[in-house]
């Protein structure tokens, strides 16, 4: 992610809504067990945000910048690396994505964005431009006589 260095609420969004889909997948590969039938609630869950998905990959392409369609299997494949780590470090991990995927089974697909911006506050390699700090004001150079 290289385009900015900060980025709009869109691009926020959509990376949060992408992100999510990806923990979510995560989630099914490490916590799917015999008590909570992860890859099923992911099946409804994929059927849910499903309608979403196609606009969110031609912005996130444009996101991502010039580097084409490797350009952005790559920063998918490091997005689900990244989620992968935490799974195998946080303790919560599983618990709260059955929280999430059970709060999207629970809403309608409009509804998806706000719960993704909710379940991803901080988005993979994201910086909302309003959470960025405001540069150093210049120093004026006077000239000496």
């Amino acid at each position: 992610m290289a385009k900015t260095a900060c980025y709009t609420p869109t691009e926020v969004s959509t990376v949060q809504l992408r992100q999510l889909q990806i923990e979510m997948m995560v989630s099914t590969l490490r916590c799917d067990s015999s008590s909570y039938d992860f890859r099923g609630r992911y099946g409804a869950f994929m059927e849910r945000i499903n309608p979403l998905m196609s606009d969110n990959a031609k912005r996130l392409k444009a996101i991502v910048g010039k580097k084409g369609q490797g350009g952005f299997d790559q920063y998918l494949t490091s997005m689900s690396n990244d989620a992968q780590n935490i799974s195998q470090q946080d303790p919560l991990y599983c618990s709260n994505a059955v929280q999430v995927i059970e709060q999207v089974a629970s809403h309608d697909t409009k509804d998806v964005p706000t719960i993704a911006a909710q379940a991803i506050p901080s988005p993979y390699q994201v910086v909302a431009c309003a959470d960025k700090p405001a540069p150093a004001p210049k120093k004026k150079h006077h000239k000496q006589s």
